[in-house]
């Protein structure tokens, strides 16, 4: 997967919008919803949650009443990793498991990859204060990391209330119970963070 995605173009992040929300200080959902918002073209600032199903061949996500308690567990706990975190490297991680969060939720109708890519450009961004979001990541790299994330979560074929259930349940103990040493010890989490680690391209004020 790393050698696709180096021969890939750099391609420029959203830098106005990360800017403003980060000048803002803005609440993490809503950076999520105004990032999806821009790059589904709305006319909106925030972009609604997903009101359908949504999958990606055979795997469903989440069932769209999940979508909104499954992103407080997610948040919640990427907001206690930043206490975790003793280095650069370690962001990294957090940066990957921002991106983890969004692709397995799947909160939004359409965009969820290029969100969760941004995502992890804006946590960076603000976490580190840099001039420029400081990942050289091509526009479409997600199509590529979010294949490191596809076997992470449990199998939903989507046919059963029962299946979405134990896919919600299954999401919400990874979210609980994760922490930096267990991001670390998942060997797709640390490769997608080492690929990240190649891309930057920091600048300072």
């Amino acid at each position: 997967m790393l050698h696709q995605l180096k021969a890939m173009t750099m391609g420029e992040p959203n830098e106005a919008l990360l800017k403003q929300l980060r000048d803002e200080d803005t609440l993490l959902p809503e950076v999520l919803t105004r990032i999806a918002a821009l790059h589904m073209g709305s006319t909106e600032a925030n972009e609604p949650l997903r009101g359908t199903l949504a999958r990606a061949g055979e795997q469903y996500f989440p069932h769209p009443l999940d979508v909104p308690p499954l992103l407080l567990y997610f948040l919640d706990r990427l907001n206690a990793l930043w206490r975790e975190s003793t280095s650069a490297k370690d962001d990294l991680y957090i940066a990957v498991f921002g991106m983890f969060g969004v692709l397995t939720v799947h909160p939004f109708e359409d965009a969820n990859g290029r969100t969760s890519q941004d995502f992890a450009q804006y946590l960076l961004y603000s976490r580190w204060g840099c001039k420029n979001p400081p990942l050289g990541l091509h526009k479409n790299a997600h199509h590529h990391l979010g294949k490191a994330f596809i076997h992470l979560i449990e199998p939903c074929d989507g046919k059963s209330p029962e299946a979405f259930y134990h896919l919600r349940h299954s999401l919400a103990t990874t979210f609980e119970q994760m922490t930096l040493t267990r991001l670390k010890e998942n060997k797709n989490i640390a490769l997608v963070a080492n690929y990240l680690e190649q891309t930057l391209q920091l600048e300072w004020d």
